[in-house]
This record gives structure tokens, sequence and C-alpha cells, in this order.
């Protein structure tokens, strides 16, 4: 269950959800690559604002944290694709869009932005824009 001060900050937050994940005292252990891939899998764009974000939006972000970064803890590996080969597969069958140019659900382009000069990727047809 999500600590009650993450979802508190976040819904009262005029900054982006990108930003808002990668802020170790908002929600810790979310680096670069999940989170572009656990707001992909979410259906959220990066730049949507905090307070934006729904109880029942912010709740599927989390319990999908919590499960992608038992899987990398697990394989000792960043894995988003529910499917990835076992073992240690290459990078790129370990990820959905992160530094990638077409989405695996739509087959649209995947744009790419900087957030607090790191790299983020969305699909704007799964991740519509604010």
């Amino acid at each position: 269950m999500p600590i009650p001060n993450a979802f508190h900050r976040i819904s009262r937050s005029r900054t982006s959800i990108g930003r808002l994940i990668m802020n170790q005292a908002v929600m810790a252990g979310i680096g670069n690559i999940y989170r572009t891939e656990i707001l992909w899998r979410q259906g959220i764009h990066p730049d949507r604002p905090g307070r934006e974000i729904s109880r029942a939006e912010f709740d599927a972000i989390w319990t999908d944290a919590v499960h992608v970064l038992q899987i990398g803890v697990r394989k000792n590996a960043i894995v988003t694709v529910d499917n990835a080969p076992p073992g240690r597969s290459r990078y790129r069958e370990r990820v959905n869009i992160f530094n990638k140019d077409r989405c695996p659900k739509c087959d649209g382009a995947i744009v790419r932005m900087e957030i607090d000069t790191r790299r983020a990727f969305a699909c704007e047809v799964c991740q519509p824009a604010c």
C-alpha cells in the first residue's frame, strides 16, 4: 500500500508527474527508465501535472512500480516487459518504449523529450498529452 504522503504531495502539485516520481523525496527508487516505462504502462503522459492524477491512477502507478522493481531485483536487471525472455536478454528486449522508435501497443511513433536533463519517452497515442 502506498505511503499516504506520496499521493498527498503529488495531488497538490502543478509539477509534472514525470518530474514528481523521479523525486526521491516523493517516491524512492524510480529511475529514468522505470519512470518512462511505468507511465507508459499506465497510459499517463509524463507532462501531466501531478494535481491531475486521480487516486486510482496514483495507486496503479504505485502498484506497477512495486511490481517492476521487484522483477528488477529478482532478475538483477531492469525488466519492464511482461514476457521478456528468461536470463540476461538483450536490453531492448527488456523494455517497452525507452529509447525505442515505435510503440509496441499501437505502432505509433515514440516521442523523445527531456525532463530535468534526463531522457524521457512517451507514445502520444497511448499516453495522451495534457
